[in-house]
């Protein structure tokens, strides 16, 4: 009875350790890989033909903004990934 008890309590941690931290982060991954796809794409479209304003509040430009997201996207997911490893 002990031993049943033992082994049930072992996969029962091993389904909440699946439930609680894998999956999300899996989910994390996934939607972190969307967002860098997109923004890549939007990179692709951005042509040097736009227009900017003299009262433009914004100092940097959207395809500086976009480099700068993909650029943080790719380090974060490299991360999500080495937890899903880990």
């Amino acid at each position: 009875a002990l031993s049943s008890a033992l082994v049930t309590g072992i996969v029962n941690g091993y389904i909440c350790c699946l439930v609680g931290c894998v999956l999300p982060n899996f989910g994390c991954a996934l939607i972190l890989r969307q967002m860098l796809k997109r923004n890549e794409t939007r990179l692709a479209r951005l042509t040097d033909s736009l227009r900017r304003y003299p009262n433009d509040k914004y100092s940097l430009s959207l395809r500086m903004q976009l480099k700068e997201n993909i650029w943080s996207l790719k380090k974060i997911e490299f991360g999500v990934v080495l937890i899903l490893i880990a």
